[in-house]
C-alpha cells in the first residue's frame, strides 16, 4: 500500500493528568467512534492511545489501553449521538466479550463483530487489549450487503472460512491506517465491502467458477498494464466490461483482491528484471518505475514484505 499521511486523527493521555485521563479517554471515544459510558477497572494506572482516520467512504480507529473497560451504549448515547453507522471491530491479544440485542457472546484473540450505532450494546475489554473498528455508513453498508440487520451482534468467527478472511483484512487495514492513510483507500474500501458480503452473504456455488474466470481475466489484464503506474480496479473493470463493485466481489469470492494481484504481478515482474544480468546496471528505483511504482520506497517496502529481502539483496543473492 502506497501510503502518505492525510487525515490521520491521534490522541494520547501521555502528559495528560492522572485526575482528568478518564474525560479526557471518554471525550476523544465520543468523538473517533461513538458517544459511549466507560468504567475502567484501574483508572488510576489507565494509559490510551488512539489514532483515526479516514479511507475512502468509511473511517478507521485502532485503541491500545492498559486498564481494562466496560463501553456502554446506553440510550442516552445513542439519542444524543447523530451518527448513523455500523462498527465493525475486532479486538487483539486477549479474548474479549460483547453485550447485543441478540445477547451476550464471547469472542476470541482476533474475532470481530458488527455493532450499530442506532442500538445498545456493551463491550467488555480485558486489561492491555487493542481494540480496531471500521466505521461503516449505513448507505454504505447497504450497497453492499443484504439485511445487515440480521447479522448485528454475532460473533464474525476469525478462524474458518470468509470470515477469517475477514477479521484480518480489518485489523491490518486498522493497523496500516494507525500510521498513515494509504493513496488506494478507495480501493481498500471496496474489497473490504466484498469481503463483507462474502461472509455475511455467502455466495451460491453457481458464482464460484464465473468468479474463477472473472479472477483470471482480471490476471491477464494486470499483466499487461502493471507498468501503469495509476493503473486500478477501475480500470480493470471496465477492461473487463463491468462494474468496480462486480469485480471486486468475482475477486472476493475467488480468494484474491485487486490489490494483492497488482502487487503480485508487479512483484514478480521486478524479480525477473533483478535477476537478469543484461539489466543488472539498472538502478532499484528505474526497476521500480518500469514495474509501476511511482515511490521507490514503496516497491522496497511492498518486495520485502513478499520475498523477505530488499530488491538489493535479492539481486545481490541472484546473481552471485
Amino acid at each position: 500500500m502506497d501510503a502518505q499521511v492525510t487525515s490521520l486523527r491521534q490522541w494520547s493521555t501521555d502528559g495528560v493528568p492522572v485526575r482528568s485521563r478518564v474525560a479526557y479517554w471518554t471525550d476523544a471515544i465520543a468523538y473517533a467512534l461513538a458517544r459511549s459510558e466507560i468504567d475502567f477497572s484501574g483508572a488510576e494506572r489507565f494509559q490510551a492511545e488512539l489514532s483515526s482516520g479516514d479511507f475512502g467512504a468509511l473511517s478507521v480507529s485502532r485503541t491500545r489501553a492498559t486498564a481494562g473497560r466496560t463501553v456502554r451504549r446506553t440510550p442516552r448515547c445513542v439519542s444524543a449521538d447523530t451518527k448513523d453507522c455500523y462498527h465493525l471491530v475486532t479486538s487483539g491479544r486477549r479474548p474479549w466479550s460483547v453485550v447485543a440485542q441478540a445477547g451476550s457472546i464471547g469472542l476470541q484473540v482476533n474475532d470481530a463483530v458488527l455493532l450499530d450505532s442506532g442500538r445498545e450494546y456493551e463491550l467488555h475489554v480485558p486489561d492491555d487489549t487493542e481494540i480496531f473498528s471500521i466505521e461503516l455508513p449505513r448507505r454504505w453498508m447497504q450497497g453492499w450487503i443484504l439485511d445487515a440487520d440480521r447479522h448485528v451482534g454475532e460473533r464474525i468467527d476469525a478462524s474458518s472460512g470468509w470470515s477469517s478472511v475477514l477479521c484480518a483484512f480489518v485489523k491490518q487495514v486498522s493497523v496500516q491506517c494507525g500510521r498513515a492513510i494509504p493513496n488506494d483507500a478507495s480501493m481498500l474500501a471496496d474489497e473490504l465491502g466484498a469481503l463483507a458480503a462474502r461472509t455475511f452473504n455467502p455466495p451460491a456455488d453457481l458464482l464460484t467458477s464465473r468468479s474463477q474466470r472473472v479472477a483470471r481475466d482480471a490476471l491477464r489484464c494486470v499483466h499487461d498494464r502493471h507498468r501503469e503506474a495509476g493503473i486500478g480496479a477501475a480500470d480493470i473493470a471496465s477492461d473487463l466490461g463491468m462494474s468496480v463493485r462486480t469485480l471486486h466481489r468475482h475477486l472476493a469470492t475467488a480468494g484474491t483482491s485487486m490489490s494483492q494481484t497488482l502487487a503480485d504481478t508487479r512483484i514478480e515482474a521486478a524479480k525477473q528484471m533483478l535477476k537478469a544480468p543484461s539489466l543488472r546496471t539498472l538502478t532499484v528505483e528505474e526497476i521500480g518505475h518500469r514495474c509501476g511504482y511511482r515511490d521507490v520506497s514503496h516497491f522496497v517496502r511492498q518486495f520485502r514484505q513478499t520475498t523477505a529481502m530488499t530488491p538489493g539483496q535479492f539481486r545481490r543473492a541472484t546473481l552471485l
